[in-house]
């Protein structure tokens, strides 16, 4: 009797080992599918279910019985998200993630009418853009940009000063308003020696 209990005993131990042996560590990798650089904070859906959060360098390691394919979502603010099936036995799967689309919008008036300028030609440039385009009726236009990235701007406008702008988007879309100076004009900027804030007046 004592035997026959030891043998079921082992046996049961030898299953309890065998399942442990079959677990699976996944390691996930986050990055930016231009970039390529890391991504910080992620968050990790397996099945369904939010697991965790990726470390700064962009890595998480998910822990399985390894008895079936996995459904993975990734999710991060300014990217869209990602979703694929990992193989049941998978070690290592590396996800690139796009930048989700933004609009990026000016809005031009004239400095001493407050009126829209019409007709500005904007040259906006960026790591995924280089674009030109002219201002409607109500003096503004629009590009479509990612999240997350910086871009310059050049507008040209017939009888007024050329302006060059810097714009950082961010996880949603943008509107920025400037003021054009005419080319008839004068313009003196007058400055805080110590703050370098203008002075009014």
């Amino acid at each position: 009797m004592m035997d026959r209990r030891l043998i079921i005993a082992l046996l049961i131990s030898c299953a309890l080992l065998c399942c442990t042996a079959q677990a699976v560590t996944l390691r996930i990798s986050v990055a930016d599918e231009k970039t390529g650089s890391a991504l910080a904070d992620a968050s990790i859906y397996v099945n369904g279910d939010y697991v965790g959060n990726t470390a700064s360098d962009g890595t998480y390691s998910y822990v399985h019985a390894g008895t079936k394919d996995l459904s993975l979502k990734i999710v991060r603010n300014g990217y869209r998200n990602w979703v694929n099936y990992a193989d049941y036995d998978a070690t290592r799967i590396l996800v690139d993630m796009v930048r989700e689309d933004r609009t990026l919008e000016f809005e031009f008036y004239d400095f001493g009418t407050f009126k829209p300028v019409v007709g500005a030609v904007v040259r906006v440039t960026g790591k995924d853009l280089s674009e030109s385009r002219i201002t409607d009726s109500s003096g503004s236009v629009e590009f479509p940009v990612k999240a997350g990235e910086l871009y310059n701007a050049e507008i040209r406008a017939s009888g007024y000063h050329d302006l060059s702008k810097t714009v950082q988007m961010e996880n949603s879309d943008r509107v920025v308003q400037y003021w054009l100076f005419s080319s008839n004009l004068l313009a003196i900027l007058v400055r805080d020696a110590e703050t370098s804030a203008p002075i009014p007046g």
